[in-house]
């Protein structure tokens, strides 16, 4: 990997698990547990690509993108050539699927620049409560050919994006704590984005040819909400 996470991995040792989604292709996927309150504990998450209609107007969404990307290019703090690009493009075989509590995502992309963006909506569709587990928002698997790469750019909670807009690790542990504290009641929806990019700095060919292939995998574990 060409980048640098190491205020991210150093605050990361406490943080939560997140999610993505848009509507090319959609897998759902419920996650269900043992409530000790009474009632149904259910979490639901849909699996697409692209910016979710849920953040953003057909017309609005390039804009909803340039804003993620922007933000966490300071966020991770990208300047010149080694800034990730805020267009989606030049991307093909992009797939988004769900197994049990597990999220991965795939992506072939075609030259230095190009970008997918994944949405994964997670909503509670229990009549209790619940909250994130401490796991891989950012500590997820990895694999690909060549310079393309992969993280973790964005998450909207109570209709807010709650990543930070600064690379201190102050910054980052507060967005960790706001995540994990937060109490997902019944009928809550949030989203969780991704990229997968070929950053421009990485002028190199792939391995067996021009293009790059990348896929993510992370968990998306719940529990009930207990205060």
């Amino acid at each position: 990997m060409k980048r640098n996470k190491t205020m991210i991995v150093a605050a990361l040792a406490i943080v939560l698990t997140l999610a993505v989604g848009y509507a090319l292709f959609s897998q759902t996927i419920n996650i269900t547990g043992t409530a000790t309150a009474q009632g149904s504990f259910e979490f639901t998450s849909v699996c697409t690509i692209g910016i979710d209609s849920g953040l953003a107007t057909e017309e609005n969404k390039p804009a909803e993108v340039v804003s993620i990307m922007n933000n966490w290019n300071t966020m991770m703090g990208k300047t010149g050539d080694r800034v990730w690009p805020n267009v989606i493009g030049g991307s093909s075989d992009n797939s988004c699927t769900v197994s049990g509590n597990n999220v991965t995502m795939s992506s072939t992309l075609a030259y230095p620049g190009a970008m997918q963006i994944f949405t994964v909506k997670v909503t509670n569709t229990g009549t209790i409560s619940g909250k994130l587990i401490p796991d891989n928002l950012i500590n997820h698997g990895e694999t690909g050919s060549g310079p393309a790469d992969g993280d973790f750019v964005a998450a909207y909670i109570g209709g807010s994006n709650v990543f930070p807009n600064s690379s201190t690790q102050e910054a980052l542990l507060g967005v960790m704590t706001t995540i994990g504290g937060h109490e997902f009641v019944p009928n809550e929806v949030s989203y969780y984005v991704y990229a997968l990019v070929w950053p421009g700095e990485d002028s190199t060919e792939c391995a067996g040819g021009s293009a790059c292939t990348r896929t993510l995998t992370f968990s998306l574990p719940f529990e009930q909400y207990n205060q």
